[in-house]
Order: C-alpha cells, then structure tokens, then sequence
C-alpha cells in the first residue's frame, strides 16, 4: 500500500537532511579549518617555567543577539590559539550575559551554542554562567533560564573528565571544572548573577573540598569598573548613613577573603567607567586575591571582539611564585590596547600589580582561515545575513593572515 503524503512527514524529511548537513559542515569546519590556521607562539619564558593562557570572555549579549559573525569570529580565535605551540590556552571562561534577550530568540541561543562547539572540539576545558540578560519572564511555564538550560545542558557536560559538578546537580547555572597544567592543579568555580545564600555556601564546600587546588571565581558582577577616585565623587559616597562603597561585591570579598586558594575573581557586567579594574583582597591567610573586572559592550560595533586573557608563567615545581599577564585584545582588529587597566601583570609571590608583563608573547592567529570555514559557518549557525557579511569580508581582500614570525608583542 502507497504511504500517503503528509506536510509533517516532509517538515521531518527536511530537518533531518538539514540536521545531517550542518553534522558535515561542522566536521569540514574542523578539518579544513585545522588543517590551513597559523598560529603564534609564547616567546620570552625561562626553560624551567610552564606557560599558558586562560581566556576571559564577557558579556557577548550583542554579539549573539546581532554581531553573530564576532562571536563567531572569537570563538573561533580561541579554538585556534589553544595549541602548545600557540598561546597553549588552558581554560575557558565566560562572564554572563551570553546572550541579550532573554528566552525570547531561540536562535541567539543556537548560534552561542555552536561557538562553544569550537572550543569544546580544541579540546579546552570550559564553564559558563548565566547573566542577567540570560533569563526573562515571557515564558508561560514561568522557567526564566529555559533557552540557557536547552542551549547549555548539564548532561552534555558531564561526560567530560575535566567537569566537576554543579549546584544540586541541577543544571548549569552554577558549576565547577577541575583543570591541571603540569604539576599544577586548578579548580574553576562559575556562579549565576547575584548567587544567593545557598549557591555561596555550595561554593564554599566546594573550595573546601579542593583547598589543595589553585581556585579561580567567575561571576557576572563581580565589582564595579570604577576607580576610586570616580567612586568617591558618586552622590553616594557623601550620604553618611550609607557605608562606604566597596569597589567589590562583598559576597565575592567574602568569599575570596575566607578561601585561602582563591587566586582570581573573575566579573563583567559593568562598563560605566570603562569597563575595567583589578583590586586587590587581602585573605585570612595573608595572601592575596586578585578581583578582575573586564566588560567592553560599549565600545564600537558592541565591542569590536575586545577579550580579556591571562598568560600565566609558573615554575614547573607548583610553589607561590610566578607571574600573571593580563593582555586586552580583539581578534577583530588584531589589536591589544596598551593601557595600565588593560595590560597588567601580577606578581604571585608578593600579590603586586604592575604595569606591563616581564615575558614577551607573540599575537596568536588570523581572521577566518578559508572559504570553507565561512561557507560552512552559514550551513551551522543558518543565519543569511553572517554569510552575506562575510562574502563581502572576503572579496575585500582583507590583510593577509598574521605569521608567527611577524607578530611578537612586546610590552
């Protein structure tokens, strides 16, 4: 007997053909990509030390929500720049506020999704949180992190050796990855905006649990951008029966005070001041702690693909030593800003901050590798006006890709 046609048997025909397209494109996206991207290379650290980068994204809500080919273009730097002989990326973090509307654009959501598949198939461990931009209330069922749950589910996340759980073992609103690099051991905890008691006491087990490990904190609000001198002269400030303001948000000083092996803070979200700020917390332990503020959504075109990475330079043999670069920079420009706010080093054996890195290290990577990544980029991510943007990228015979050889940053 003949099956009859049915609308609903060809709308499944189509996505599973669609679905099996986008599965080869990805696969093309990964070996050709792999194959044809330059890399850059660490120059400058003594043979005895180990080397290597943590990336710092935030605040990406317009890139996915409009500016998808940033995103993109980001994520993609990142999974390129993660090899040894690049800038050996370590971990990944990201800062809140993914996306910036909420449950209501499912394909916000999709295109966040695939740029995390660019770095989970370089194989760099990860984690994420979820911003205030992340959730809204248009759902009827009431779920305010409907699309986050969808986009970034726990179970996807549990099959990796390198994660280590989350808060209930709900979902991954809050979560902790364990890491190493060497002899060097790290746990990476990841809260939702403005943690409530529960979540703060869940980290606080969690750091206990693993005090023998280097911890770093990401939040969406971590503290303010402000300096404090633009703080002081805050209406606030001059109101007697307010206390002073704290450039760090005191569950995050709390937190970093009581932890002994909390090494970073890591926090986005504010940009009223420029977006940035390192402050240092004094520990119970009398060691420092380090709270980064890094957030660059008001700049042009939402950021133009500013990011904030950290190279580390320790000895192999793990001891309180060692030191920690902070470089700003957009892949997009392939540019790093310079500033004393952007371009820093902190030193872990006295916990000071100064300006400039004691190491040199080279840029890492070029914009899209091939064709083949653009074309395949539109069959992933489905979005015409990425491919349009990006056909027009390549017929302007852009700057050829940036060499190892040529692209040493001194500081």
């Amino acid at each position: 007997m003949q099956r009859r046609w049915r609308p609903e048997n060809t709308v499944r025909g189509e996505l599973r053909v669609a679905a099996f397209a986008r599965s080869l494109a990805y696969v093309v996206v990964v070996v050709v990509c792999a194959l044809s991207a330059p890399t850059g290379a660490a120059g400058g650290a003594p043979a005895d030390t180990v080397s290597f980068t943590v990336v710092a994204l935030g605040d990406t809500q317009y890139y996915t929500s409009f500016f998808r080919d940033l995103f993109f273009e980001m994520t993609w730097w990142v999974s390129e720049c993660a090899a040894p002989d690049a800038l050996n990326t370590a971990f990944v973090t990201h800062l809140g506020d993914i996306v910036h509307r909420g449950n209501r654009f499912h394909g916000d959501w999709q295109a966040a999704a695939y740029g995390f598949k660019m770095i989970a198939v370089a194989g760099v461990p990860h984690g994420f949180l979820p911003g205030n931009h992340d959730k809204d209330n248009t759902r009827p069922d009431g779920d305010r992190f409907y699309e986050y749950r969808a986009a970034f589910p726990l179970h996807r996340y549990d099959r990796y050796a390198w994660f280590g759980g989350s808060f209930g073992g709900r979902d991954t609103r809050n979560t902790y990855q364990l890491w190493e690099v060497g002899m060097h051991r790290f746990v990476s905890l990841h809260l939702k905006h403005h943690p409530g008691s529960d979540v703060l006491r869940w980290a606080s087990s969690v750091l206990r649990t693993h005090a023998d490990r280097t911890a770093t904190v990401s939040t969406h609000y971590a503290g303010t951008d402000c300096s404090d001198e633009q703080l002081g002269a805050s209406p606030l400030a001059n109101v007697s029966t307010l206390p002073a303001i704290d450039p760090v948000y005191p569950p995050m000083r709390a937190l970093a005070a009581e932890h002994c092996n909390v090494l970073l803070v890591f926090g986005g979200h504010v940009f009223g001041c420029g977006g940035e700020r390192a402050t240092a917390v004094r520990n119970r332990c009398n060691g420092t702690a380090h709270v980064l503020v890094s957030n660059y959504q008001d700049r042009g075109r939402a950021g133009n693909g500013w990011l904030r990475y950290y190279h580390f330079t320790l000895p192999r043999q793990p001891q309180a030593t060692g030191e920690v670069c902070a470089y700003t920079y957009s892949p997009r420009l392939r540019r790093f800003e310079r500033d004393e706010d952007s371009h820093f080093s902190i030193d872990l054996a006295t916990g000071a901050r100064r300006a400039g890195c004691t190491h040199a290290l080279a840029e890492c990577g070029s914009r899209y590798a091939s064709p083949a990544f653009v074309l395949a980029w539109v069959w992933i991510a489905s979005v015409d006006v990425l491919f349009v943007y990006l056909l027009v990228m390549l017929l302007a015979a852009e700057a050829p890709p940036v060499s190892a050889a040529a692209c040493v940053h001194r500081p």
